[in-house]
């Protein structure tokens, strides 16, 4: 079953290959044809052509476009094969010649990804950015009960429905920071008690707002 899947894949991609590819890769090898024929550089055309083919495997990135990518390849073709010297002086010439292409194409395909990383860790920072300020004013729905002022400690109250006694006791615990001894000898009650209402109070008043 596995081998089936594999062979309609391949002859799908295949199918798609010979629709939209195909074309270009003929056209590519009419036009190098037709520079070495007016050219009357055959061979080296070829050794330039395979040069170009083998050292652009060597380079990280190769430019590529898919608007411009046809057009580009036949203008390195028409641009080349007439530099490259006659066969009497050097067929190696076209070894440098190549990798002088090829060198070219990673340096601009290089700034393209560069370009796109940067895009994409821009767009990093902005959500990290705003998770930080979802998350910051997540905070602020949190009453902070440690460093409120004395009306905000009151509104604190009145809006979770504090008697004035606990209300009080709030502003005394919380914003004037009365040690628990002492308010536990105001009321005449134990320290254990006074310290048991302090944790009630502090419980009701860090519930989250809605």
């Amino acid at each position: 079953m596995a081998k089936q899947l594999l062979s309609v894949e391949k002859r799908f991609k295949l199918r798609i290959f010979i629709k939209y590819s195909l074309w270009r890769y003929l056209l590519v090898v009419a036009s190098t044809a037709l520079c070495c024929y007016l050219t009357g550089k055959w061979i080296e055309g070829i050794a330039f052509c395979c040069a170009h083919i083998v050292l652009r495997y060597k380079f990280r990135f190769q430019y590529h476009s898919k608007s411009h990518c046809l057009a580009l390849t036949n203008f390195i073709i028409w641009a080349c094969i007439p530099l490259s010297l006659p066969l009497a002086y050097s067929l190696l010439y076209s070894i440098p010649l190549a990798f002088f292409v090829c060198w070219i194409g990673n340096e601009e395909q290089e700034k393209i990804w560069l370009a796109l990383q940067y895009r994409k860790l821009k767009n990093k920072v902005s959500e990290l950015e705003k998770e930080l300020s979802e998350a910051k004013a997540e905070d602020d729905k949190v009453f902070n009960i440690e460093n409120c002022t004395r009306e905000e400690m009151l509104e604190r109250c009145k809006e979770i429905g504090l008697n004035a006694e606990n209300t009080e006791l709030a502003v005394k615990f919380f914003v004037d920071k009365i040690p628990i001894w002492e308010i536990a000898k105001s009321l005449n009650i134990e320290y254990d008690s006074a310290n048991m209402r302090k944790k009630r109070l502090k419980k009701k008043l860090k519930v989250v707002k809605n």
